[in-house]
């Protein structure tokens, strides 16, 4: 058993993360770990501090990797947000934290899950950390990209490069039985890796949630349906809708079970009566967890997570009919092969310039979502676009 088990398709980002792990004396205190969103950046990064913690370098079974790989380690600060942007106060508060000395591991270190949802201004208070850390502290920041992540902070960093999993590395790791999962059939596991495109954590939802894989072919088949500029309308329309009102079911849900959470780690029972006589210090705390500023940005960092898978799916359409276009479909394969005869079909009735201009309609429906664009506006042209007859207008 390793920390390393559950990571998946990074072989040469593990070597050179253990090679670090195993001579503290020459660990780089300062990294930077880039990848798409769904990789497994978050996890590597928890991975590499129970290795650094570990006396034996990541064993996953002492006392220190256990506690770190559960959250619970007194030494390793994961910063992480529900919200848009991580405010600033959080990030110094972050930075006072890492001058203290490790309590029981070897060092003090600290996570940020995203560094791109770190404001600039934010983000010039940890670059004289990052530059000169902390004698005992190191810091590992996780990006989705390069592009979000400043110039500043780069230049004070080691890059480590996260590739995207193959189909067969990500079906492997859910047809297996590790970390207490129950095996997903092959089938399944298939299937779902084919059509996460390498989102390890999509890939799990697709293999363990059949309405999340039923969801996505509705989504795909009415883009290859919609045919003219008023179903693109109505489609756009329920879309926005439709992806509005499950994120703000979520993040009401979210809410709930944060409040739920704080409740018995303050040991506070809802149902006990004893929520009247709150301290008012707990109180405002609880109170903050629920409030409604919180509940709409959380929404609204849902409802853009949401849209970008959209994005995704509706992109993938397009990649099969350019394979489509280059007779190329044994060779590579298409990703919507459940609806190979539409997508055929699709390819058959525009040229490739077309496909490459939709492809190119949807980058630009991803800037406009990205700069909080409105979204029934952004959705509408972009369906309407997709669709042949407004296409050929």
């Amino acid at each position: 058993m390793s920390v390393w088990d559950g990571i998946i398709g990074q072989r040469a980002v593990i070597k050179t993360l253990e090679q670090a792990a195993s001579d503290l004396s020459k660990t780089t205190q300062s990294w930077l770990f880039v990848g798409p969103e769904g990789v497994g950046r978050s996890r590597l990064a928890l991975a590499f501090a129970a290795a650094l913690e570990c006396p034996d370098h990541g064993d996953g079974i002492c006392t220190s990797c256990r506690e770190v790989m559960a959250g619970i380690s007194p030494d390793v600060t994961v910063l992480a947000t529900d919200q848009v942007a991580i405010p600033i106060e959080d990030v110094r508060a972050l930075v006072d934290s890492s001058e203290q000395m490790p309590s029981t591991g070897a060092w003090r270190i600290v996570i940020i899950n995203d560094i791109s949802r770190i404001a600039e201004r934010a983000t010039n208070v940890l670059l004289k950390e990052i530059e000169e850390p902390a004698l005992r502290t190191i810091w590992i920041l996780c990006a989705p990209s390069l592009q979000g992540v400043l110039p500043t902070i780069l230049s004070r960093v080691r890059t480590v490069r996260l590739s995207l999993p193959s189909d067969e590395d990500v079906a492997h790791y859910l047809e297996s039985a590790t970390e207490g999962r129950e095996p997903v059939p092959k089938n399944i596991a298939r299937r779902a890796a084919r059509l996460a495109q390498g989102n390890v954590d999509l890939a799990f939802r697709y293999a363990s949630d059949p309405e999340a894989i039923a969801c996505r072919d509705r989504l795909v088949e009415e883009l290859l349906r919609t045919s003219s500029a008023f179903e693109a309308t109505i489609f756009a329309d329920k879309l926005v809708e439709w992806v509005q009102r499950q994120a703000q079911d979520a993040a009401d849900e979210h809410v709930s079970r944060a409040q739920r959470e704080f409740l018995e780690q303050q040991g506070y029972d809802s149902d006990n009566g004893r929520l009247a006589k709150m301290e008012s210090a707990v109180r405002a705390q609880y109170d903050h967890l629920g409030a409604a500023a919180e509940k709409k940005r959380l929404a609204t960092r849902l409802t853009r997570d949401m849209f970008d898978r959209i994005l995704d799916d509706a992109a993938s359409v397009y990649r099969d009919v350019e394979i489509v276009h280059a007779h190329a479909q044994d060779a590579i394969g298409l990703l919507n092969r459940e609806q190979r005869d539409a997508v055929v079909a699709l390819a058959g009735s525009i040229t490739r310039a077309e496909a490459l201009d939709r492809v190119e309609a949807i980058s630009i429906a991803r800037r406009r979502l990205h700069g909080n664009g409105m979204l029934p506006l952004v959705f509408e042209a972009l369906v309407c676009r997709l669709t042949r007859r407004c296409l050929s207008k």
